[in-house]
């Protein structure tokens, strides 16, 4: 098992993906910037602690370029093995702010629900430019580092049908890795954006069987009822966490919308997955 401290530096974001928690009026009133002796403090009592790992994420760690980098050499400077991000990707298409901080990352998960169409990812995101800044911030890394690039690629009713052309470019770009994370209904404008849960576990098994010796795969947000036989491939989480945030309660009222728009089924009761799984989404 492997130990994994997740660095929530704040809850803001320069992108406004329609699907994202990070635009609700709680996030707005109750963010809190992690401040630099806070992350000093925890982050050594982490490392004292045998945790390995950090994971600089939620929602865009990177707009806070001085507590970002100073997170990065710390984090260096303690010897934690892996250091990742996960990051749209904007931050990293301007050369300055790779030179800085690159040379501390080992594993860069990029949010990128388009790779093969620049008006999906840029209507889903919300912002003009974000497939030209996306695949800038890639060429920059691949220029100037060994960084191992991830994709994280939320399926919308937008991109569904471009899923194979999505994962074809991202195999061309160098990516290692691929995290399909299925649309959460834990808003009412997410619940407009739906599709057919049987469709798109049809959909992936079948890019499984055809790309899963090119690329990693992992399945998230989607019961593992609909992935019999293909089970290796929904995430599970196989490593400890511990969350740094000023942030906490914002996470536990998000873990709460999803409780709260899931429901189980009779079929649920003898389902090997009940003590992991929250059932179905509500329509």
């Amino acid at each position: 098992m492997s130990w994994q401290v997740d660095i929530i530096l704040w809850m803001k974001c320069n992108e406004k993906c329609s699907f994202c928690f990070q635009d609700t009026e709680y996030i707005k009133k109750h963010d809190i910037l992690l401040n630099q002796k806070d992350i000093l403090k925890l982050l050594i009592k982490w490392k004292k602690s045998w945790l390995n790992m950090v994971n600089i994420s939620w929602w865009e760690p990177t707009i806070y370029e001085d507590n970002f980098n100073y997170i990065l050499k710390l984090s260096s400077k303690l010897l934690y093995r892996d250091i990742k991000v996960i990051t749209n990707g904007i931050q990293f298409s301007k050369l300055n702010f790779c030179n800085k901080n690159l040379k501390y990352i080992t594993d860069i998960w990029f949010s990128f629900h388009s790779a093969s169409d620049k008006s999906i990812q840029d209507k889903l995101t919300w912002l003009k430019w974000s497939y030209d800044l996306v695949i800038e911030a890639i060429r920059n890394i691949k220029n100037l580092s060994n960084i191992n690039l991830h994709n994280h690629c939320v399926i919308t009713n937008d991109n569904i049908d471009l899923l194979e052309e999505h994962i074809k470019k991202i195999i061309k770009l160098w990516f290692v890795s691929i995290h399909f994370m299925s649309l959460m209904h834990n808003t009412d404008i997410n619940k407009t954006q739906s599709y057919d849960f049987n469709k798109l576990s049809n959909l992936l098994k079948w890019i499984i069987d055809k790309y899963n010796n090119r690329i990693s795969i992992e399945i998230s947000y989607i019961q593992p009822c609909y992935f019999e036989w293909y089970e290796k491939y929904v995430q599970w989480f196989e490593y400890w966490k511990e969350y740094i945030s000023n942030n906490i309660n914002s996470l536990k009222s998000w873990e709460e919308t999803i409780i709260s728009n899931k429901y189980l089924e009779k079929k649920c009761i003898d389902c090997k997955y009940l003590n992991e799984c929250y059932g179905f989404w509500k329509k």
